[in-house]
Order: structure tokens, then C-alpha cells, then sequence
């Protein structure tokens, strides 16, 4: 117990009784424990020090030191009805957004891949006919296995990098799958270019179709490694697009299950995937 203190406050010097000794201590120890959170911006260290006048003793209930113009400190947060209204709508706008999302990087991921693949195979070609001559004077095969496996050996395989060959199909480097159709009486060879595998047949999405020859009088490209094409189909030159679009048979749009003419409506979209494609 203090009985009697000598302080020096704001330069006077005082001299406190037993009592206000008692109080001036109690209220010392009791700033000491309060957290710096329970004062407001204005309770400044000066105004506790001043404090026998600014501070009243509620020693009867609670014995702690309470000062008058302190704010109350308020809890900020979020309740758990808006954090379920919140994680709710994030929701509903990654299920409207992510179909969306999906179908786009698939486009990019199949783009990329055919138009990579098309140049190895153009490639290809170009290093055999400085072998074998224009593609004119190669000897195409008939319409049976050992013609076409011949051919293969001949004018396809040592001109690409490849991790396995079972004719018809062959495994390219870079994950993609071919597959070689012949006709009866045909200068040019039917080629399916799978993207993934054989076991997906979804055209225009897993697999494109291309022509390897010399084009004929009808082809509406004029390449050796050239989309698929057909000689039934009218071509109308003030319209390319449509000619691979609104095709009944094998026009590429969601009418048809058999979209052959996928492959030219991107190539004559220069090499881009229209927005109406049929994906």
C-alpha cells in the first residue's frame, strides 16, 4: 500500500493523499491491462495521465477503470448467409462459363495440332518428290493392301518421323494417327488425320479428311495434300464457305453426322474455326 506519492503533472508539483495515492495506483495498473483496442482514436496518452478528472472508479460493480468518451470496438465480418449467397453466384457463373471455356481451349488444342500436322505431311512431300519425282509420275497403288503398303514405304515413311506403321495406319511423332484409303482407278489417296486416336470417329472434331495427289479437274484447292473434296458437289466461287458449310451430305454443320468438309472450311477460313462451326 502507497500511503503517500509525490507527482509532477504538466510541471506542478502535488502532493497526493492516501487515498488518491491508493486510486493513482489502481488506475496505473488497470491502463496496463487494458488493450490498446478499447480506446478510440482521441483517448491519447495525455488524457490518461491527466486522468483523475477525465477518468471515474466504478469500484463498486466491475473495479476497473472505464473512461467516458472511449468508442466501443465493433467486429467486422461476414455472417454465414452471405458467405452462402457469395460461394452461390460464383457458382452459377463457373457453370455457365466453364462449357464455354471448355470448348474453346478444345478448339485451340485441335487447331494448333492440325495445322502442325499439315506441315509435317506437306513436308513430307515436298523431300519425296525431290526423291521420286513430282507427285504426277508416282506410281499410286490400286485398291488393294500390298499396293498401298508399297506406296507407303516408298514415298511416305522415310520422309517423316514416326513411332509405328501397321498398313494402313501410322503413328506420327507428335501423337497424331493416319489412316490411307485407296480406290480402284484413282490418281489420289483418301487420308484421315486422327488427332487423338483411331477409336474416337467424330468428324471435324477428332479426325479431318484430306486428298494426296494430283488434283483433278473438279478439286476446288489445287494442292497435293488438299481437303476433302467431291465431284458431285457444285462449287460456287462467289461463295466458298458455303460450299463446305451447307452441303447436305457432307457439309460441316450440326445437320450432319458425316462432316467431311470440315477440314476445307477451316483451311478456307485461313486456317481459323468459323464461329457457326459445329463443335
Amino acid at each position: 500500500m502507497i500511503k503517500s506519492s509525490k507527482y509532477c503533472m504538466f510541471g506542478k508539483s502535488i502532493t497526493e493523499t492516501k487515498e488518491q495515492a491508493r486510486l493513482l495506483s489502481g488506475l496505473i495498473l488497470s491502463v496496463k491491462n487494458l488493450s490498446p483496442f478499447t480506446f478510440s482514436r482521441k483517448c491519447t496518452a495525455t488524457r490518461i495521465i491527466r486522468g483523475v478528472g477525465g477518468v471515474t472508479s466504478d469500484r463498486h460493480h466491475t473495479g476497473r477503470v472505464s473512461f467516458a468518451d472511449a468508442a466501443p470496438y465493433r467486429k467486422f465480418g461476414f455472417t454465414l448467409a452471405e458467405v452462402l449467397i457469395t460461394l452461390g453466384i460464383i457458382g452459377v457463373v463457373v457453370a455457365l462459363t466453364m462449357p464455354t471455356l471448355i470448348a474453346n481451349y478444345q478448339k485451340h488444342v485441335a487447331l494448333n495440332k492440325l495445322k502442325q500436322t499439315y506441315s509435317i505431311l506437306y513436308q513430307a512431300i515436298e523431300l519425296s518428290e525431290n526423291d521420286n519425282g513430282y507427285i504426277s509420275e508416282w506410281v499410286m497403288p490400286v485398291n488393294n493392301q500390298e499396293s498401298l503398303t508399297k506406296f507407303c514405304n516408298t514415298y511416305l515413311l522415310p520422309y517423316l518421323k514416326y513411332s509405328s506403321y501397321k498398313n494402313p495406319k501410322i503413328k506420327l511423332a507428335n501423337g497424331v494417327s493416319l489412316i490411307l484409303w485407296t480406290s480402284a482407278g484413282s490418281e489420289q489417296i483418301q487420308m484421315s488425320v486422327y488427332l487423338k486416336d483411331f477409336e474416337h470417329q467424330n468428324s471435324g472434331k477428332n479426325y479431318f479428311n484430306f486428298w494426296l495427289g494430283v488434283p483433278p479437274e473438279y478439286a476446288v484447292i489445287k494442292q497435293k495434300l488438299r481437303p476433302y473434296d467431291n465431284n458431285g458437289v457444285i462449287y460456287n466461287p462467289a461463295n466458298p464457305l458455303a460450299y463446305w458449310r451447307d452441303n447436305n451430305v457432307y457439309g460441316c454443320n450440326k445437320n450432319n453426322n458425316n462432316r467431311a468438309f470440315c477440314t476445307g472450311y477451316i483451311m478456307y477460313n485461313n486456317w481459323q474455326i468459323p464461329k457457326d462451326y459445329p463443335w
